[in-house]
């Protein structure tokens, strides 16, 4: 039986730094595992972003396991519906609703200061108590990751920036536009209003924290359908991520999810556990997708060393594990990826290629001795979709 493994180290790939020597987080890592996949297996290029698209991880991970967003794509909230069980007619709108952190007009927080699930929760209940409930529906989710269903709005026209690509800036040059953007507009002020002086509010500046001040719309889209997963590629296939937008579009496609204690989607995650989970699920499954998001968060808040100290837990507690695992089985193939470049810089994802670790038990070594940035543009194998590394590198 072949066993197949996709590692994805959210936003990984970056820049280099002057912080950490005129590195990038990659170089700068301390990663004998992934270094070791390079070795034994090849390194190349691989463009995650289809053009036209932005650099989102709903796009680029929707690419890479395999289900061309070209063609499927509608939109990251209604990824996450799928995630929470939140179920869309074909005339409803989802939208993702990040509860933030704004001070003088600024984008202090895109997260909310660490906002807390139960948090959002409790300020999201309030909220929907005040609007138009036949028409607005809140769905909490996990930590500032929320959601808003607007019933029958399937053809508002607006557009809206990601917050955490605003990190610091005004938000004014930012706020919601389009035909229908003072619709979106009037729901963010009417959550500034129920906000002020909540309960939640005032034991969070108790304890030093910054107040969850709004809510934040972006991400609209429609209902999403997804082809099987394993009638597509004869694959019985597993998730493991803590994230919402991840695991909709597992769900989408028919993959199990595979729920770890302690992850967290944040810097601070249960590496160990993940690891330690996907070990366990490629005795049971064909195939395992292993998400870890922290890298990414430690990108949008600028935060170099968190960036290669989160990189060296997925090399120790993630990919080498797994990589001892798949080395057990008489056929086994293994990819590492970003699922796009995230910049301590601009604190934003990026366009441009990202390295991709192969290893393939029945090949001899590649190209490459090391795992970064650079040693992947040297290689000669360059992948210019996303959607052809599983059924094309991986699949035997």
């Amino acid at each position: 039986m072949h066993k197949i493994a996709i590692i994805v180290p959210d936003g990984a790939a970056d820049e280099r730094l002057a912080e950490l020597g005129g590195r990038t987080p990659l170089e700068a890592a301390r990663k004998p595992a992934l270094d070791s996949v390079v070795r034994l297996g090849t390194i190349a290029a691989i463009e995650t972003t289809p053009p036209g698209y932005e650099p989102g991880s709903d796009v680029t991970n929707m690419g890479i396991l395999g289900f061309d967003p070209t063609k499927f794509y509608t939109g990251r909230s209604p990824i996450e519906a799928f995630a929470m069980g939140v179920k869309l007619a074909d005339e409803d709108l989802a939208v993702r609703c990040n509860t933030v952190s704004v001070a003088d007009g600024r984008m202090m927080s895109f997260s909310g200061d660490g906002c807390e699930s139960v948090e959002s929760a409790d300020l999201l209940a309030a909220l929907n108590a005040r609007i138009d409930g036949s028409r607005y529906e809140f769905h909490p989710g996990k930590s500032y990751r929320n959601l808003l269903v607007i019933k029958g709005g399937a053809n508002l026209e607006f557009v809206a920036t990601p917050p955490h690509d605003i990190a610091e800036r005004e938000i004014a040059a930012y706020r919601p536009r389009g035909r229908d953007a003072a619709q979106i507009a009037e729901i963010e002020e009417l959550s500034r209003e129920v906000f002020a002086g909540h309960e939640v509010n005032k034991r969070r500046m108790d304890s030093g924290k910054l107040p969850i001040s709004q809510i934040w719309l972006w991400g609209a889209g429609r209902s999403l359908t997804l082809p099987d997963f394993t009638k597509s590629f004869g694959l019985r296939g597993a998730v493991i991520s803590a994230v919402d937008l991840i695991l909709g579009i597992a769900k989408a496609g028919g993959l199990d999810v595979i729920h770890v204690e302690g992850a967290t989607g944040a810097i601070e995650t249960n590496f160990a556990g993940k690891g330690a989970t996907a070990v366990d699920a490629l005795g049971e499954y064909d195939f395992v997708f292993v998400h870890i998001e922290a890298p990414d968060e430690a990108g949008h808040q600028g935060l170099a060393r968190e960036k290669v100290r989160a990189i060296e837990k997925i090399d120790e507690h993630i990919i080498r594990p797994v990589f001892e695992k798949l080395r057990t089985f008489e056929s086994a193939s293994l990819a590492v990826l970003p699922d796009h470049p995230t910049s301590c810089v601009t604190k934003t994802h990026s366009y441009g290629s990202v390295p991709v670790a192969l290893w393939r038990s029945w090949e001899k070594p590649g190209f490459g001795a090391k795992y970064d940035e650079s040693e992947s543009l040297d290689s000669p194998l360059k992948i210019s979709r996303a959607i052809d590394l599983l059924p094309k590198y991986l699949v035997r």
